[in-house]
């Protein structure tokens, strides 16, 4: 579904993150206003706390611009540290041409890639499955997404397990598993 009410500027979610018992870290989803008309800017961050933290610090940041209607990616940034692993990339999507330009801060390349017209990036993903309307999707149906990360394309199949309802303190929501 093409419908704009799914996720708006301003949307922010926050999860916990646990390792067993221990509370790992957070995670956080944002939807920021940007000065392009037409075009949503999401922020995905991550990043470890307590105990974790002291062994193994994560600090990530994923951030993509993309058409507010058409759901295709502009531009995808990415930088983490995950216990010293880094990255720090940005990737340039043009679809008339069918190219992804990607920059390489760590290492200081430039290269560009060929694209498929359905092409998402790893943070903007998200963010098409949940406008994906899945009133008609069965157990065990699925939907596949193709997904350009690290200089590969991936297809990523999503699977629908069931459907459930979710119980807070607030309301009751019907979720698909």
């Amino acid at each position: 579904q093409n419908d704009s009410s799914v996720f708006k500027e301003g949307e922010f979610l926050k999860y916990k993150v646990h390792y067993g018992l221990l509370n790992a870290g957070f995670t956080s989803l944002e939807i920021n206003k940007t000065e392009e008309p037409g075009t949503l800017h999401a922020v995905g961050k991550g990043w470890t706390t307590g105990m974790v933290g002291v062994f193994f610090k994560v600090d990530d940041t994923y951030e993509t611009y993309f058409d507010k209607n058409t759901r295709r990616p502009k531009h995808f940034i990415r930088k983490i540290n995950e216990g010293g692993y880094t990255k720090d990339k940005e990737v340039f999507f043009d679809f008339k041409k069918h190219r992804a330009r990607v920059i390489n801060h760590k290492r200081e390349t430039d290269s560009t890639y060929f694209i498929q017209n359905d092409v998402k990036d790893l943070l903007q993903s998200f963010y098409y499955v949940r406008s994906i309307d899945f009133d008609g999707y069965k157990e065990n149906d699925a939907v596949d997404v193709r997904m350009f990360l690290d200089e590969q394309m991936y297809m990523v199949k999503v699977l629908v397990l069931g459907r459930e309802r979710l119980k807070t303190k607030f309301v009751e929501i019907k979720c698909i598993v």
